[in-house]
Parts: C-alpha cells; structure tokens; sequence
C-alpha cells in the first residue's frame, strides 16, 4: 500500500480499537454498538437506565428499581444488555429471575446472543447453549430462575428480577405479594455475594398510585415534569 493509504488504514484501526475499549468501559457505548446492527439507537429515556445501570456496574449502587410502563425496553437494557456487559467483569455470578422460568429463559438466550455478537468488545463468550445455567470463558456464570423457584447452592454477585408478578390479579393479591417477598428474603437477598447487587424490573401502570415528597399520593398519569416524588435512599424514604 502507498504510505498515505496505510496512513489512513493504521488510523482507522487505531479509531476501532479506541471504540472497543469505550464499550468495554461505559454500558451506554457498549449500547449503542450492541444496537446498531438493529438499527436502534437509545432513547433519551433510555440513557436514565443506562446511566443508572452503569453505577451497578461501577459499584456505586448496589439497589436500583426501574419501574416504568410497559413498551420503555426497560428489560432489553436491564435484562438483556446490561447482564452480557457485566459479565465481562471475570469470574462474577449472575442470577435472573421472571415470574416464569419460560421468560427467564428467553432472556438468558438474548443475554449469550449479545454477548456472541459483541464478544471482539467484552472478550468472552458462553460456554454453551444452555438456558437455565451457563458459564462464561472467564469463569463467570449465568442462572435463569422463575420467582419462588429454589436457587440454593448458587451466590450472586449481581441479581436481576424482571417482571416477578404475572399481571394485576397477582399484584393486588395480598398472598401473592406475600408469598413473593418471601422468596425474596430467602431466596435472593441470603444468595447475594459481600457487596453484590440487585436491580427489580416492574411496569406501572397509569392508575398506579406514586407517593410524592409531602408524602401526598398522585396517579402516576397525572405526574409531570418538576414534580417531586418521593424515593428511598440511605435506609429511609427523602424527596
């Protein structure tokens, strides 16, 4: 090649190289890149998630709910992207639960396809095509569950909850809620590794009730920029 044109060549392998280690470093590239085959590209609602994601990843924040209404990809970047991202950590053990072992299961699959597809990025890839439990070429490994299911004899360093009730009915059956912090008190919280992290995925709805800063209560529709809603930090609920 002329000099000029291997130049160009050398720069522009240079510029790939440079890319590949932003994914590595922020969920948000790892994202971007991850996506552009699909011809999508994050929302600006999507970088609240990203953002709140990459401080799981950094280990600024070891609890996050993301609860938003159905149709926001809250799952494609929490239970789908983000677990292939946060493998690549090495020997780190994951545990995603559904309501149904069935959904579970279809998320591991898109978790191991993102990670195949980008793995010139995160530099691993799964060990297998197994749905309920893989391992990674780095030693890390991958669980899928549905909620109320056993999980004893595997540790967490990072446990995702998508969806743990099936629709309204459950939600507002005062057994099943029950029934399900149960499981989460024993099952999940008892598994988690020394500094580990959980992030719960729920839709809420319109008529879902949200506890606001004067610890009043508004209709999650009737919510709107400025407004100040109450959340928990630090043990205790603040504005």
């Amino acid at each position: 090649l002329p000099p000029s044109k291997r130049r160009l060549l050398d720069d522009l392998t240079l510029w790939e190289e440079q890319q590949r280690r932003k994914a590595r470093r922020e969920f948000g590239a790892f994202c971007a890149r991850a996506l552009h085959d699909r011809g999508e590209v994050p929302a600006p609602v999507h970088w609240l998630i990203i953002d709140a994601l990459q401080d799981i990843y950094d280990g600024t924040c070891d609890r996050l709910m993301l609860l938003l209404p159905p149709g926001h990809a809250k799952s494609t970047y929490a239970s789908r992207l983000f677990p292939a991202f946060y493998l690549q950590k090495g020997r780190k053990d994951v545990i995603a639960a559904s309501y149904a072992s069935d959904l579970a299961e279809d998320f591991s699959t898109d978790v191991q396809a993102f990670a195949i597809a980008n793995q010139d990025v995160l530099l691993y890839r799964p060990r297998s095509e197994r749905k309920k439990m893989w391992r990674t070429t780095l030693g890390g490994t991958y669980r899928a569950a549905g909620v109320g299911s056993g999980i004893t004899g595997r540790r967490a360093d990072l446990a995702i909850i998508d969806d743990p009730l099936k629709g309204r009915a459950e939600a507002d059956n005062p057994d099943q809620r029950d029934k399900l912090h149960a499981w989460y008190r024993a099952e999940v919280v008892t598994r988690l590794k020394p500094g580990g992290a959980i992030v719960l995925i729920q839709c809420m709805v319109g008529n879902t009730r949200v506890l606001m800063a004067d610890r009043t209560e508004k209709w999650l529709r009737d919510i709107r920029p400025g407004d100040d809603v109450a959340t928990y930090a630090n043990g205790g609920l603040s504005s």
